[in-house]
């Protein structure tokens, strides 16, 4: 599947699980708080990151940003992780466009556990911009298997069983 396959896929999806419309749109028109949780490493290099950052551009143009509908968040991880912009930070796709293309690169290696444990603590709380009753959506973009996959999967379900939906896109042939 190419990636602009998962990019439709994700918009499809998107609009048609959080649209409050009966008419499906390709994008995100309903409420929902989304954090990207992208991977900065060794593996990637700062082109493959690169990649990853525009693939999440072009998502976000899809999506409805504002204070009452969409939000967004972004955290990067490597052999750490780094909150870069909670869900209230930005409040329309000009400023978030431009937030996403300043994040820098960091080398390291694939601690996803630590992303997982992040958006938990700091991103999907009430001082961070989540909203009660509105869904939260994690897309996860990986270069590589984590390092610790029993940590990265008791975080995943830590957040499933907080109500996220998590959607997971692997980038090159090491995932």
């Amino acid at each position: 599947m190419s990636v602009e396959e998962i990019l439709y896929a994700i918009l499809i999806g998107c609009a048609i699980g959080l649209s409050n419309s009966q008419d499906a749109t390709v994008g995100c028109t309903g409420e929902a708080d989304i954090v990207f949780l992208v991977h900065s490493s060794n593996s990637l290099g700062n082109s493959g990151f690169r990649q990853e950052l525009n693939f999440v551009q072009q998502l976000i143009v899809g999506f409805d940003i504002s204070p009452d509908l969409v939000r967004v968040g972004l955290v990067t991880f490597s052999s750490s992780s780094e909150l870069r912009f909670p869900l209230n930070r930005y409040q329309d796709v000009q400023g978030l466009l431009k937030a996403v293309k300043a994040v820098p690169f960091k080398k390291g290696n694939a601690a996803t556990h630590m992303a997982f444990l992040r958006t938990r603590a700091q991103v999907f709380q009430r001082g961070s911009g989540d909203r009660r009753n509105v869904t939260n959506v994690i897309v996860l973009l990986t270069g590589e298997q984590s390092r610790f996959p029993d940590r990265t999967l008791t975080g995943a379900r830590q957040l499933k069983n907080d109500g996220a939906i998590i959607y997971a896109v692997g980038i090159g042939n090491k995932v």
